[in-house]
């Protein structure tokens, strides 16, 4: 018969010591499912978050920001709303596009929002920047009563603002400019 030492400094035999390790082996597996369980929510969301910052979706997120910055810009240089240049179609057509870049805006938020949950999302200042903008672009979609709302909507071309802060030689070209 072998003999092998636990950690408990007993003396016991080999089969005592491998039901010992199974015991402890099954344990611990136990143990590993319900931290993994527990902590199930937060891998995703690091994962979420990891993939919402990555290098390609924020670059994907600028081109529709500038995108947004366009249609906006076009809008108001035809202007298919004022009485003599009226034009159903064209404001129309305006409506229906910034309706889709507001959907996308506000899936942009909730993804956002899911990745870096409450503390995270609530201390970036661009967030509730965000925030606001998407809420005030929802709230001007409704009765006229939210009329100043659509005036709001204004406040989206200060969204290419966020840009300059993301890409390195953007904020030179706007040191270089203000400077100058």
């Amino acid at each position: 018969v072998r003999v092998c030492v636990c950690v408990f400094d007993c003396v016991c035999a080999e089969e005592e010591c491998e039901d010992w390790i199974i015991v402890m082996s099954e344990a611990a597996r136990i143990a590993d499912k319900k931290w993994r369980k527990k902590y199930r929510i937060k891998l995703y969301r690091d994962r979420l978050s990891a993939w919402f910052t990555s290098f390609g979706v924020q670059s994907f997120i600028s081109c529709i920001i500038i995108g947004n910055f366009i249609q906006e810009a076009l809008r108001l240089q035809i202007r298919p709303d004022l009485p003599g240049q009226a034009n159903p179609e064209l404001e129309l057509l305006f409506e229906n596009v910034d309706r889709i870049f507001t959907s996308f805006f506000v899936v942009e938020l909730l993804v956002n929002l899911t990745a870096h949950w409450f503390k995270k999302f609530v201390g970036n200042y661009w967030n509730l920047f965000d925030t606001f903008i998407v809420v005030s672009t929802i709230l001007s979609y409704g009765p006229a009563d939210f009329g100043v709302f659509k005036s709001m909507r204004l406040i989206r071309a200060f969204r290419v603002m966020r840009l300059v802060g993301k890409f390195q030689s953007l904020r030179l070209i706007i040191n270089a400019l203000t400077a100058s």
